[in-house]
């Protein structure tokens, strides 16, 4: 993964050096917005904390947004304004960070297996991100829509294809797969290639979302699918990193 792109997770301000992530040419993923904790109250310090290490930063400013007790494509309207208002704020935060990207979970519920509402929520999840797509377009913000409880990549695939927009791509979530997915990690990128523009890299056992710094042999076998797909996206390194100078070096020496 020497050519990749790299970026740091971080949930807090205090886990965030910009002159070693300048230095070792790693940009940032700010996670502290994942959860809804600060939406009402505080955002607007944890922005300017963030805004003042970012001033001189040089590399890849990312975002995750809103994730969790949220529906886009829900049939009840004081959900879905919830979860519009959410999503509006995550976008609004990501502008005032300069991101690059904004990630959002993709809330697919693989359970569902009438026909008849696949597409009632096919049709809500169209709506909404369609409606969001209006306040990026003068900006060089892009959605980043990751599998979560995704099994398999043919709902999020048809959703990306009926969106239709350069604006809107895929974050694969490398440890999402290992547990949630029947499939392996070579039928996802295969299948989403064209969308793929950013991993969510971590790994675990397959028995829930551990969130583990990957081991060589599978840094290797992405690095190589990744290969074989020709494709380059910007790896996020979604775990606890106790030292990132090392951390660079084992990624990037796994080629």
């Amino acid at each position: 993964m020497k050519n990749l792109k790299l970026l740091q997770c971080v949930n807090t301000p205090d886990k965030f050096d910009p002159a070693l992530n300048d230095r070792l040419s790693v940009g940032i993923e700010i996670q502290d917005f994942f959860f809804s904790t600060l939406y009402d109250d505080g955002w607007e310090y944890r922005i300017e904390q963030y805004r003042e290490k970012l001033k001189d930063f040089k590399g890849i400013i990312s975002m995750h947004g809103p994730a969790l007790d949220l529906s886009p494509s829900s049939t009840d309207n004081k959900i879905l304004e919830v979860t519009r208002d959410r999503y509006y704020q995550g976008i609004k935060m990501a502008k005032m960070l300069n991101a690059k990207y904004i990630v959002f979970h993709s809330q697919i519920n693989p359970i569902i297996k009438d026909p008849a509402v696949k597409k009632l929520i096919l049709n809500k999840q169209l709506s909404f991100w369609s409606e969001l797509l209006t306040e990026i377009e003068d900006t060089d913000l892009t959605i980043l829509i990751e599998n979560f409880y995704d099994n398999d990549y043919a709902d999020f695939l048809l959703l990306l294809e009926k969106i239709n927009s350069p604006k809107v791509k895929v974050c694969l979530d490398t440890g999402h797969v290992l547990c949630n997915s029947s499939k392996g990690i070579e039928h996802w990128v295969h299948g989403l290639k064209d969308y793929i523009r950013y991993i969510h890299f971590h790994y675990n056992k397959g028995d829930f979302d551990a969130h583990l710094s990957p081991h060589e042999e599978f840094i290797k076998e992405v690095s190589d699918i990744l290969k074989i797909n020709n494709i380059t996206p910007v790896i996020a390194l979604e775990y606890t990193v106790e030292d990132l100078e090392s951390e660079i070096e084992k990624i990037r020496a796994c080629d």
